[in-house]
């Protein structure tokens, strides 16, 4: 199975699996009418990190020494046998927004459940 431009996709129509994708596909993308704004990030960004620098006080050094802190506040994980999961994050440099990244995520498997999880990267 190829994926690169002029490859052969016929697996996709030949077997029951098609039908699994489609549908993986349609309940796993983001409503683009949900997005978040840039405002809406950071403000949940910087609740995020004031959270965990309260939980983790020798967090704010390590944040300090940093060269930047990529933090997703709200990821949303999901999963019946397929899953999905899917957050809006914001990379901060010396206290400023550098730029707006997502996450998207899929697994095969057992899986039941949903979960929203923080993610701090630095």
């Amino acid at each position: 199975m190829r994926f690169a431009r002029g490859g052969n996709l016929d697996w996709l129509t030949d077997s029951g699996d098609s039908i699994l994708l489609r549908i993986f596909a349609f309940a796993t993308t983001p409503d683009v009418s949900k997005l978040s704004s840039a405002e809406e990030i950071n403000d949940a960004a910087n609740a995020t990190l004031h959270r965990f620098v309260e939980a983790n006080p020798s967090a704010e050094e390590l944040g300090r020494k940093a060269a930047g802190v990529l933090v997703f506040p709200s990821a949303v994980k999901a999963g019946m046998l397929l899953g999905g999961q899917y957050g809006e994050g914001v990379l901060i440099i010396r206290g400023n927004a550098a730029g707006y990244y997502n996450i998207i995520s899929a697994s095969l498997g057992f899986q039941l459940g949903v979960q929203s999880i923080s993610r701090i990267a630095r």
